[in-house]
C-alpha cells in the first residue's frame, strides 16, 4: 500500500454505558479503501455515522473492532499525534499528506469535492462511487433519493417504486423494483 492511503476494514464503534453495555452502535462494521492523494467525502443525515469514522481514523475515538492502516501501518492503538494526520474542525476533515477525507451531509458539497464518496446511513455504507457513477447509477433507493440537486423524485406505491424522475435511466433498479418513469 503506497504512504498516505488509508484502509478501513470491518470497523465498529459501540458506545457503551456507565455498567459497560452496548448502548449504541455508531458504526456496523464497514470497510473503505482511500488511494493516497484521493479526497474521499463521506456523506449521508445526521446520525450516520460518518463524523464518528472520521474522529476514529483520527485516533479520537476507540476503535471497538476493526483495523484502520494508514500508510500500510495498523494505527488502531497510536495516539493522535502520532498518526501523522492533522484535523481542521472547521471544515471536519482529515487531512493525509495529499490524501483528504472530508465529512458533510449536504450532498451537493459532495458532489462538487470528492473524487469519490461513501454515503453512509445508519452507520453502514450504502455506496461508494465516483460523483457521475453515484448519479447516474445509484444502487438503492436511499442513494437515489440523497444524491443530485434537486433530489430526484421517488414515491412508494405497493410493494414496488414509482419513479418519477430518474436521470441515468431505470437498469440498476429493475433488477429489484417495479419502477416506471413519467414523461
Amino acid at each position: 500500500m503506497s504512504e498516505g492511503s488509508v484502509k478501513i476494514k470491518d470497523l465498529v464503534k459501540t458506545y457503551l454505558d456507565e455498567r459497560g453495555r452496548p448502548t449504541f452502535n455508531a458504526v456496523k462494521g464497514i470497510s473503505l479503501n482511500i488511494e493516497a492523494g484521493e479526497f474521499m467525502v463521506l456523506v449521508g443525515p445526521s446520525g450516520c455515522g460518518k463524523s464518528t469514522t472520521l474522529r476514529m481514523v483520527a485516533g479520537l475515538e476507540r476503535v471497538t473492532s476493526g483495523t484502520i492502516d494508514i500508510g500500510g501501518r495498523v494505527v488502531n492503538n497510536l495516539e493522535p499525534k502520532e498518526r501523522g494526520i492533522a484535523m481542521v474542525f472547521q471544515k471536519l476533515h482529515a487531512y493525509l499528506g495529499t490524501t483528504m477525507i472530508y465529512v458533510t451531509h449536504d450532498q451537493v458539497e459532495a458532489m462538487a469535492l470528492g473524487d469519490r464518496i461513501c454515503v453512509m446511513r445508519d452507520g453502514l455504507i450504502m455506496q461508494v462511487a465516483d460523483p457521475i457513477s453515484l448519479y447516474l447509477r445509484p444502487e438503492n433507493l436511499f442513494v437515489a433519493g440523497l444524491i443530485g440537486g434537486p433530489p430526484m423524485n421517488l414515491a412508494m406505491k405497493g410493494t414496488g417504486a414509482l419513479c418519477l424522475d430518474w436521470p441515468g435511466g431505470l437498469e440498476p433498479l429493475k433488477r429489484s423494483l417495479s419502477c416506471v418513469t413519467l414523461f
